[in-house]
């Protein structure tokens, strides 16, 4: 069972109304977001899907994401063969951590992480489904004082620095996109001046742009905020976007998104048995005991 990785992020914003509720904390948001049995019904252009969680233990959870489709069935033949359409929402497990993962060391590998597994015959795209959903969950929560983002996580080979160094002198333009931080502590004075950009300026991302028209642009290894840049983006905390001097070619992290592949986790997903489950979550988010 094959899965793509995303991680998940709530950004403090400013209220656009006054609002008719007390101080929400993230991790109870988090936590409505994403409760059992919960229903959330969206669209990705012209594609209807729905998200619902079944199962959470300790943080982690297991649920289905679908897409509506119509589908063309015979009746019997004492009712003469004729055609109905019946509703099928054929979709993918989703598996989410909603643990920041901040005392048990392993925020940076598995702290509020989203993983969907592989089913391009019924969902072409994890990334614009989970797009559209977070769509949905700003619609939601738009006075409730966060905006939620999900960016994809890249595979080794489309991190910032393979990419760079892969097509060094060709580059043209660079442009970083960052999501405000909330759980990654990195302790970079890139995430200060995000946290600092954020409260001053009330954003939910913040881009920066390198550009050399003659397509010789320079990007330094030894220089500090590449390097926090990369980190934060490779951790799923952004995303990143290389022009080259050709014209034609971009390359961007969210064209390369993290695998896994689990050999018969499927039958431990569907047991009834509910350490069996919860141990399969932790698995593939990578929270599994030592």
């Amino acid at each position: 069972m094959k899965f793509e990785y995303f991680r998940f992020l709530l950004t403090p914003v400013k209220e656009p109304q006054l609002p008719l509720h007390g101080k929400i904390d993230r991790d109870d948001l988090i936590a409505e977001i994403f409760s059992k049995n919960k229903t959330h019904i969206f669209k990705s252009r012209k594609a209807n899907y729905g998200i619902t969680i079944d199962f959470i233990k300790d943080g982690v959870a297991r649920g289905r994401v679908g897409k509506k489709t119509t589908k063309k069935l015979r009746s019997s033949p004492e009712e003469g063969f004729t055609v109905k359409d019946a509703e099928d929402w054929p979709g993918s497990t989703i598996v989410i951590n909603l643990n920041d993962e901040k005392e048990t060391g392993k925020l940076r590998e598995a702290g509020q992480i989203i993983a969907i597994s592989v089913n391009k015959s019924a969902i072409q795209s994890s990334k614009k489904c989970l797009r559209a959903f977070a769509e949905k969950i700003n619609e939601e929560i738009v006075n409730k004082g966060f905006f939620f983002t999900i960016n994809p996580i890249p595979t080794e080979k489309t991190k910032f620095w393979a990419i760079a160094k892969k097509y060094k002198g060709q580059i043209q333009k660079v442009t970083l996109t960052y999501t405000p931080p909330n759980i990654l502590q990195l302790g970079s004075t890139l995430e200060d001046d995000l946290r600092e950009d954020n409260k001053v300026f009330n954003t939910t991302k913040t881009q920066v742009v390198f550009e050399n028209e003659s397509g010789d642009l320079d990007l330094p290894e030894a220089n500090s905020f590449l390097n926090q840049s990369a980190d934060y983006i490779d951790l799923g905390g952004g995303t990143y976007k290389f022009n080259l001097k050709n014209g034609k070619t971009t390359l961007t992290s969210e064209n390369g998104i993290k695998t896994e592949t689990f050999e018969g986790v499927e039958l431990s997903l569907e047991a009834n048995d509910e350490k069996e489950i919860q141990d399969a979550l932790k698995l593939i988010l990578g929270v599994e005991n030592d």
